[in-house]
C-alpha cells in the first residue's frame, strides 16, 4: 500500500519528478517566428553543478568555454550531447594589467601580443585541444590583442585554416576582428549586448528586453552572459517570453555572417 511508503521515500520520488523551469519549455514548428536572438554563455569550464540547468536546457544556448578548467572538456561534451554548440573562449591580452596578470599564470593559456606568430599558433592550438567539439572562437577579455591588426591576422588565419567561426566579444570598441574575419573569409558576428555587467537579476531581466527589442528592429541580435545564479535565474523565467514575442532562440550557426 502507498501509505505504507515512507515520506522520505516519497519526497525523494517526488523530487525526481521536478525539473527547472528551463528545461521543459521547448520551441516548437508551430510558431511562426517574425525574429532571432542568439544567447552565448561565456566563461563555462570552471564550475559544473551550477550549469546544469543551462547544459539540459532545450534552449539551443551557446557555450563559450574556458581552456584548461576543471570542467572545460566534460561542459564541451556534455553540452554537445544535449544539442548545444560549443565555442572556445579563447583568453586574450587586455589593456589592463591586472586582468592580464590573473589570465596569465604560468598554469594557463593565454594569448599575448609580445608573442612571435609560431608561439602564437602554438597557444591556440593548445586552447582548441582543450575543449571539444567546438564550431568558434571567441575573445575573453582582449582589449588589446583584438585591437592588433598583425596577431589578430595569425589569429584569424587558423581559424579558416580549422573551419571555425569567430564571435567577437567587442571587449574594445576598435577591435578589428569582424574586419579581418570578413577579409579572410571567416564566418563571424558581433556582440550586440552584454547581459549581465551587473550581477543582478533585475538588471539582467532588463538587458534580457533590451535583446528583443533589437532582435524586433534589426532581425536579430546576439547576447552574452554569463553562469551567475541571477543569470540563470532570469534566463529561467525570460526565454518563454522570446517565444510570445515571436523571437527564435536559435544556435549560433544560423546567423553566421
Amino acid at each position: 500500500m502507498i501509505s505504507n511508503i515512507p515520506i522520505f521515500l516519497c519526497l525523494i520520488l517526488y523530487s525526481l519528478s521536478i525539473k527547472p523551469d528551463i528545461n521543459i519549455i521547448k520551441t516548437d514548428d508551430s510558431t511562426t517566428y517574425n525574429s532571432s536572438a542568439v544567447i552565448i554563455i561565456d566563461d563555462m569550464g570552471n564550475q559544473y553543478k551550477p550549469c546544469l540547468s543551462l547544459i539540459k536546457s532545450k534552449y539551443p544556448i551557446t557555450f563559450s568555454v574556458l581552456p584548461n578548467c576543471p570542467f572545460s572538456s566534460r561542459i564541451g561534451q556534455e553540452g554537445h550531447e544535449y544539442g548545444h554548440e560549443i565555442i572556445l573562449h579563447a583568453p586574450m591580452e587586455a589593456w589592463d594589467n591586472a586582468s592580464n596578470l590573473r589570465a596569465s599564470k604560468p598554469d594557463k593559456l593565454f594569448l599575448a601580443t609580445s608573442m612571435d606568430n609560431q608561439a602564437l599558433i602554438n597557444m591556440l592550438e593548445s586552447m582548441i585541444n582543450e575543449v571539444p567539439n567546438i564550431i568558434g572562437i571567441s575573445n575573453h577579455m582582449g582589449s588589446k590583442f583584438t585591437e592588433n591588426s598583425t596577431k589578430m591576422a595569425v589569429f584569424i588565419k587558423l581559424l579558416k585554416d580549422k573551419n571555425l567561426c569567430f564571435v567577437d566579444s567587442r571587449t574594445s570598441n576598435n577591435s578589428k576582428g569582424l574586419f579581418i574575419a570578413r577579409k579572410f573569409g571567416v564566418p563571424s558576428v558581433g556582440r550586440g549586448l552584454f547581459l549581465d555587467n551587473e550581477q543582478s537579476y533585475k538588471h539582467t531581466v532588463k538587458q534580457l528586453k533590451k535583446l528583443m527589442e533589437i532582435s524586433e528592429a534589426e532581425d536579430t541580435a546576439v547576447g552574452i552572459g554569463h553562469p551567475y545564479p541571477s543569470t540563470i535565474k532570469a534566463l529561467t523565467d525570460m526565454l518563454p517570453q522570446f517565444k510570445k514575442n515571436k523571437i527564435e532562440i536559435v544556435p549560433l550557426s544560423e546567423i553566421l555572417n
